[in-house]
């Protein structure tokens, strides 16, 4: 287990993070600061343009704008920040997957399913079915080759199976 010292760095860290994050979504650039980063096409459209924009963009990072963040921040609070803002949209389509699995994890699966049924699966993720026999969809997901693709086409199935 963590000590309480450690625990408390960990939950500071998170917490510098979120605010930092927060501020990089809020704070937009002056039309010369965008030149100055060498945004001259944007700057002369003058589009408001969030320092958290610029850090989604491939060739970007967090380190070009460290002049325009006011507070100090150490290298891991930074590093944190632009991974956040950089996969936010993977990170929030994989959190809604896992919301919807979850509403269907205790889902019971008839012991006489017919695997052979489920459409667009690949024959070693129906054998696997077959083979361990799942309880219900959270047992489902625990086997190898049957991954969440799966585990939808498999809910599908066994819903219409109910209708």
């Amino acid at each position: 287990l963590a000590s309480k010292e450690r625990l408390d760095k960990v939950r500071d860290k998170k917490r510098k993070t979120q605010i930092l994050v927060e501020y990089l979504n809020k704070r937009t650039l002056t039309q010369k600061e965008a030149e100055n980063l060498g945004f001259v096409k944007e700057a002369k459209e003058y589009r408001s343009m969030t320092l958290s924009s610029i850090i989604k963009r491939p060739e970007c990072g967090i380190d070009m704008l460290v002049s325009l963040i006011d507070d100090d921040y150490n290298k891991d609070v930074l590093n944190n920040a632009e991974i956040a803002i950089k996969y936010e949209g993977y990170i929030a389509r994989y959190l809604n997957e896992i919301k919807d699995i979850e509403k269907y994890e205790n889902m019971l699966i008839p012991e006489d399913f017919d695997y052979s049924s489920l459409k667009s699966v690949k024959i070693d993720a129906i054998n696997k079915l077959k083979q361990y026999k799942p309880y219900n969809i959270s047992q489902a997901l625990r086997i190898p080759e049957v991954d969440k693709s799966v585990v939808h086409i498999l809910i599908l199935a066994l819903t219409n199976k109910k209708k």
